[in-house]
């Protein structure tokens, strides 16, 4: 249960990150070198503690807007080695 609110408490600041940015808040500048997150909204997280959507672990999904971009790169490759293994 204090995963799920922790999750939940972790999207909500992603979606509050997201929507700052997108009005151009100058605390969260967009970066041309920014990668976007793969995040449909919706996390399904598995027993393995992987989002069954896009690969994630929980720590990656909530640390998605500290993370720099190479670190992001790194976060959506591993991803999809992931998903790919699970499969």
């Amino acid at each position: 249960m204090a995963r799920r609110r922790k999750l939940w408490r972790s999207l909500d600041r992603l979606a509050e990150s997201k929507s700052a940015a997108a009005d151009g808040d100058p605390a969260r500048p967009h970066s041309a070198r920014d990668v976007d997150s793969p995040c449909n909204g919706y996390c399904r997280l598995m027993l393995s503690g992987l989002c069954r959507d896009c690969g994630r672990t929980l720590d990656e999904i909530s640390g998605w807007m500290r993370f720099s971009p190479e670190r992001k790169q790194a976060v959506l490759r591993a991803a999809a080695t992931r998903l790919q293994d699970s499969r």
